[in-house]
């Protein structure tokens, strides 16, 4: 009888402390929930995904015309978004319309593309993925071949055009253009324009064969580009039905904080 009751004690103790481990479980749970909520609201009402690519504005159009292996295959129109990130505009514009140097986009390749993800160029210096600089840069010791995030106001959605980086703050001249969702790139690359025209130019650049490090085997080369003399247009990207209306930018708050880890394009 004594071994009974000592065993229905410690089965009893036993239940005891599993019931408060879960109770104590279900409150921390809690706790997460609501401090991932608070943070979606927050980086939402701070300058953080707060407009909705449907309404940003295109200031001025500026064309790209593409070949590969020397043959053309089309011109790209993007619109730039000069009142949402003037800075990364101005930058992008004075490659485009080319440096008093001779420098720039013209003439420069896609080093870097990833079929169902991206491509990647803007690299005029190395045309490796390695090089390029900011307009600011003056190639002084003292001079930066960098320029801070200027915001990540707009999300990242295919076909956009965004700056490519080496990490936070770390913008220069090149660029990337998704042909997919990336949800674990918002707030790591600045959005400034989008392809308006020829999205079916940047799906075919984005099949090229390639090496094992991304590179294509045929070059794919900006022939010529700059700004297209045209009237301002607004800008509207398709959008899915659960990021629309007044509660679109909370709930891309909250896929952003469930999207997982960032990787850099």
């Amino acid at each position: 009888m004594t071994r009974i009751r000592v065993w229905k004690l410690k089965f009893h103790s036993l239940t005891r402390s599993f019931s408060h481990c879960r109770k104590t479980c279900e409150m921390l749970f809690k706790s997460f929930i609501r401090l991932q909520l608070l943070a979606a609201l927050t980086v939402t009402s701070y300058g953080y995904l707060d407009i909705q690519p449907k309404d940003a504005e295109v200031t001025e159009k500026h064309f790209m015309d593409l070949s590969i292996g020397g043959k053309s295959i089309g011109r790209i129109v993007i619109g730039l978004f000069g009142n949402v990130v003037p800075k990364t505009v101005e930058n992008f514009k004075y490659w485009s319309e080319g440096s008093p140097k001779g420098l720039g986009y013209k003439n420069s390749l896609f080093p870097r593309i990833i079929e169902n993800f991206m491509i990647q160029g803007g690299d005029f210096e190395n045309n490796d993925g390695t090089g390029g600089y900011p307009k600011w840069y003056t190639g002084d010791p003292n001079s930066s071949k960098f320029f801070d995030d200027e915001n990540f106001r707009i999300p990242l959605h295919p076909y956009v055009i965004a700056m490519g980086n080496e990490g936070k703050n770390t913008n220069g001249s090149q660029f990337f253009i998704p042909v997919v969702e990336t949800p674990w790139l918002q707030g790591v690359h600045v959005v400034f324009g989008r392809v308006l025209e020829g999205s079916d130019v940047v799906l075919k650049a984005s099949k090229v064969d390639t090496d094992k490090n991304d590179r294509p085997k045929l070059d794919v080369k900006i022939d010529a580009c700059g700004l297209l003399q045209d009237e301002k247009a607004t800008i509207q990207l398709e959008a899915s039905k659960s990021e629309t209306g007044p509660w679109g930018n909370f709930w891309y708050g909250i896929k952003w904080l469930f999207g997982g880890a960032y990787v850099a394009a």
